[in-house]
């Protein structure tokens, strides 16, 4: 009995034994495995951390080429802002001022300390620009609208100086975020421009004078119809005025009126201030005057085609 005992507990012994060595050996085979495929593991993620790094240290490199770029282009757009020869202003949504460069400090004759207050300031609030009445466009231009308009207004040394200005309105996901004013200073050419009418005018009138003066001469040659240029000249303009002529073709058709017989001077006086009848020859000398105030007037420029109007009268 015994016997049987030792052999049952030798065998169960065993058979432990046995499942031990089977379960250490299992788990030492599943550690290896384990330990194998952690390290193909590691080696794919140091492999794919290198090639992470690599990537960031190229995508590094690119953004400070990039942002080098952008700083030299930042510099390069602000340095032409300032040195541009229009004033130029950009004010946000809330219409404060974000952006003015030199230009604008010029043309308004900022002093630098005011030119500092202008940035951040309210450019509703800022006296210059009402002046030039921008207060009316401000509206238009939160409506996506642009404004152009040319105004004037008087700096602190009593000089007028007139200035263009564009306005264009910007947008962010189709709402208003602000404005970006152009300011032109055409100081310059607006008084050209009123020199060159002054001159214009002038012109017009010493060209009216020598025509009066011409008309003139050729009436103190023919006291006989003095005052008959001028009448055609009225009659001429009546009937301009009843066609709606334009102001330049009234003024040539008036002077055209007023000289049309400068011919005249070619005519001996003899025959203009004959009390009695003349021959066919004669009459034929006097109906010739329109070809010579033709030939008398066609050399001067005039603006008005009045040696042509002559010739046909």
């Amino acid at each position: 009995m015994e016997y049987q005992e030792i052999q049952a507990f030798v065998l169960i012994s065993s058979i432990v034994l046995v499942s031990f060595v089977f379960i250490t050996v299992y788990l030492i085979v599943k550690l290896k495995l384990n330990d194998i495929l952690l390290k193909k593991s590691e080696e794919k993620l140091r492999k794919f951390n290198d090639s992470l790094q690599t990537i960031i240290n190229e995508k590094t490199v690119e953004l400070r080429k990039s942002e080098k770029r952008f700083k030299l282009l930042y510099e390069l757009n602000e340095e032409i802002l300032d040195n541009s020869p229009a004033g130029i202003i950009k004010y946000d949504k809330n219409h404060k001022v974000e952006f003015a460069n030199l230009e604008i400090k010029n043309i308004f004759n900022l002093s630098d300390i005011e030119f500092t207050e202008l940035i951040k300031s309210d450019i509703e609030k800022v006296h210059k620009f009402k002046e030039i009445g921008l207060q009316h466009h401000f509206k238009i231009l939160s409506e996506g609208k642009r404004v152009v308009y040319e105004s004037n207004f008087i700096l602190a040394n009593e000089e007028k100086r007139f200035v263009e200005i564009k306005g264009s309105s910007l947008s962010e996901d189709e709402n208003f975020a602000g404005a970006v004013i152009l300011i032109n200073d055409i100081t310059e050419s607006v008084l050209a421009e009123q020199k060159l009418q002054q001159s214009y005018a002038m012109l017009r009138k010493a060209t009216g004078d020598i025509i009066q003066a011409m008309a003139s001469t050729s009436e103190m040659r023919d006291p006989y119809t003095a005052g008959h240029q001028q009448r055609v000249a009225n009659l001429a303009m009546a009937i301009a005025k009843k066609m709606n002529v334009s102001g330049d073709q009234f003024e040539g058709i008036k002077f055209a009126g007023i000289i049309h017989d400068i011919g005249k001077v070619s005519v001996p006086t003899d025959i203009l201030t004959r009390p009695g009848k003349i021959t066919e020859m004669e009459f034929a000398v006097i109906k010739n005057h329109s070809q010579a105030g033709y030939d008398i007037l066609k050399k001067i420029e005039f603006p008005w085609p009045i040696a042509e109007i002559v010739y046909q009268h």
